[in-house]
């Protein structure tokens, strides 16, 4: 049972911006968009119902806190990502631009468009060779 103090009070989240805000935002709703129709269940008869939907979700934000249990994602923004994504108004899924890792990137704002990693890589080594030069070398 979650403790009075624990039990998180006021209106559920309407923004994306704990996603799109950093590199690393971007990649982890990529890692929990990869996760959505793992989640499907096989195909049925009968349409699925909302409690179908909840469960779904439920399932796939334990299974994303087992493997990333530090994540700050609450419940309530996995819900509203996986409505953003399936409206596509807002959202979408791309590729990083160096390494064309999954991420998810704003539609109206595509400028954003690089993974946590290679951000940190820019950050932290900006002497080093991008991916794409790198394979360009290759060649």
């Amino acid at each position: 049972m979650i403790s009075e103090d624990a039990r998180r009070r006021g209106p559920p989240p309407r923004s994306l911006d704990v996603f799109l805000r950093t590199s690393h935002g971007r990649t982890e709703a990529a890692a929990l968009a990869a996760l959505f129709p793992l989640f499907k269940s096989p195909t049925s008869i009968k349409p699925s119902t909302a409690l179908d939907d909840g469960e779904q979700a439920c399932e796939i934000y334990d299974a994303y806190l087992g493997y990333y249990p530090q994540s700050n994602v609450r419940f309530e923004e996995l819900m509203l990502l996986k409505r953003s994504l399936a409206k596509g108004d807002i959202v979408e899924l791309g590729l990083c631009r160096v390494c064309n890792g999954l991420i998810i990137y704003n539609r109206i704002d595509p400028t954003r468009r690089t993974c946590s990693h290679c951000e940190y890589l820019r950050e932290h080594e900006p002497d080093s060779v991008t991916l794409s030069e790198k394979t360009t070398d290759l060649d």
